[in-house]
């Protein structure tokens, strides 16, 4: 087993520990269960979105598209198909999706953790290369298998992610209104990613001279900003209602 995998492992039991952690004690079967789910889902996603984005190289290899074991997952298929499978949870359980988003949420900082330090182990996401006599590079693998000198992009993706959302769990462990809690650290998590994206020096295909994955963090950015901004509009909603009522 590489390196690569056993960080995403540890990475996703750490997830489903504290999902189950988080949930009441009769119901942590069936949370658990759902956790496995949209890790699994997550997982296709991550594949698939890799596929897709080098299906040049994988049109003339199909043999090796479910070859996970290989390597090839890429964030954004994770993301949006671990996305799909809580929204469906959430659907399937009378349209508690908002309540579905919070209760995965404890997902995001041990993933988002084991997926910079993967990356690090795996010669993804690195920064560009320095000077030997700069005090602050880190040797980091490169796509070719090379280690030198870089700007330590993962590492200090780690530990801000750690210091940043690990601090905003603790500041809203008070009751909000459905969805908040979600919406914020999602909203933290694609800001983060997107600042750390322009850093990053490892190649990928650019749209309009802007790399891809710094695209999809900002519609990512965008559709959380919406999400949160939903959340503070039920609200407002919610205060007139009763205000008309008792008038």
């Amino acid at each position: 087993m590489s390196l690569f995998s056993m960080i995403i492992g540890v990475g996703a039991t750490f997830a489903l520990l504290r999902l189950v952690m988080a949930s009441d004690e009769s119901a942590r079967l069936r949370v658990l269960l759902q956790g496995v789910l949209v890790q699994a889902v997550a997982l296709i996603g991550a594949r698939l979105a890799f596929v897709l984005a080098h299906l040049t190289y994988y049109a003339t290899r199909k043999n090796e598209i479910l070859n996970i074991s290989a390597g090839g997952l890429w964030w954004p298929g994770a993301l949006a198909g671990g996305l799909l499978a809580i929204i469906a949870i959430g659907s399937i359980q009378k349209n508690k999706v908002r309540l579905s988003l919070d209760r995965f949420s404890v997902f995001l900082l041990p993933m988002l953790l084991s997926f910079w330090l993967a990356g690090w182990s795996a010669g993804v996401a690195y920064g560009a290369r320095l000077d030997p006599s700069v005090w602050y590079g880190i040797p980091s693998l490169d796509v070719t298998g090379v280690s030198l000198p870089r700007v330590p992009v993962q590492l200090a993706a780690s530990l801000s992610a750690l210091v940043i959302i690990g601090g905003i769990e603790w500041r809203l462990r008070k009751n909000l209104p459905s969805g908040r809690r979600a919406g914020f650290l999602f909203l933290v998590a694609g800001v983060h990613t997107l600042v750390f994206s322009f850093l990053r020096d490892d190649p990928i295909q650019p749209i309009m001279g802007v790399r891809l994955d710094v695209w999809v963090s900002i519609l990512f950015v965008l559709a959380t900003g919406i999400l949160l901004a939903f959340t503070f509009e039920v609200k407002s909603r919610k205060i007139k209602v009763q205000k008309e009522a008792a008038s």
